[in-house]
């Protein structure tokens, strides 16, 4: 099959099942959950490097992670990151922790 550009090609390659399944993976694990922000919604699934020749089910747990739509487009730089997001992620972390450890807050 012959692509008019390489969007094209991946867009095929998102469509693939093995792609979707890996996808779900990847959203189980991170519980349905933006890690950048939380939220629940408008969940992607971004690769945080690309290696040439794999196709995008090929690659390691540790190089896929769940973003949001909006988190999605900022780790791309499509847009910067607001100043506070560091205070507001750091807050989400502890939290998250204390849930997990069972600590009051």
């Amino acid at each position: 099959m012959v692509y008019r550009n390489i969007m094209s090609w991946y867009e095929d390659q998102l469509k693939d099942k093995r792609w979707k399944d890996r996808r779900m993976e990847i959203l189980v694990r991170d519980r349905g959950r933006c890690v950048k922000c939380g939220t629940p919604h408008n969940l992607q699934v971004h690769h945080r490097k690309y290696i040439s020749g794999r196709q995008p089910w090929e690659y390691p747990d540790k190089l896929l992670v769940t973003l949001c739509r909006t988190c999605h487009e900022r780790a791309e730089g499509i847009y910067p990151w607001p100043e506070d997001r560091q205070v507001i992620l750091l807050e989400s972390t502890i939290k998250e922790l204390q849930k997990v450890m069972n600590i009051e807050s």
